[in-house]
């Protein structure tokens, strides 16, 4: 995971590709594929982006599978 440094510009860090999936995921849950092929990130980036929403406890996995957001957005 790419965290902003003095090297790494937050632009670059994993940061903005969180907040990218958490706004693809919206109010709405999401299957995990399906949210892949709509964001265009790197599997790794991906896969980071994911497990540092989780572990901000952002996002969540429902009874079927799928992504949802833990706060939702009115």
């Amino acid at each position: 995971m790419r965290f902003p440094s003095k090297v790494t510009p937050y632009s670059d860090s994993i940061f903005p590709l969180a907040i990218k999936n958490l706004k693809l995921v919206g109010n709405d849950s999401i299957k995990v594929l399906e949210l892949y092929k709509k964001s265009g990130m790197v599997s790794t980036e991906f896969i980071d982006s994911l497990c540092l929403l989780y572990a901000l406890k952002k996002i969540q996995l429902n009874e079927q599978g799928e992504l949802e957001n833990v706060i939702r957005v009115k």
